[in-house]
């Protein structure tokens, strides 16, 4: 099941500080990943989705919703820029 392997990726870093980064184990790191990408790619290609692609129109959309100029260094919700 997916959901196993996010939760398992994200026990590796729960307890973590940022200046603890280079700590974790990123061989297990990596193949809790891998799992996630093949999971991803077999939904994807089940549900006829080109990953690729969804993903560049994403970035487009969020560069839309934040504008660089705008949000630049600010916490402030995308509806109040």
């Amino acid at each position: 099941m997916p959901l196993k392997h996010f939760a398992e990726l994200l026990e590796c870093f729960q307890w973590l500080k940022d200046n603890e980064l280079d700590e974790v184990d990123k061989e297990h790191i990596a193949e809790e990943m891998s799992d996630i990408l093949n999971y991803l790619i077999l939904l994807a290609e089940s549900l006829n989705i080109d990953l690729f692609k969804s993903a560049l129109n994403k970035i487009e959309h969020n560069n839309d919703k934040y504008p660089i100029e705008k949000s630049k260094g600010s916490r402030v919700k995308y509806n109040k820029i």
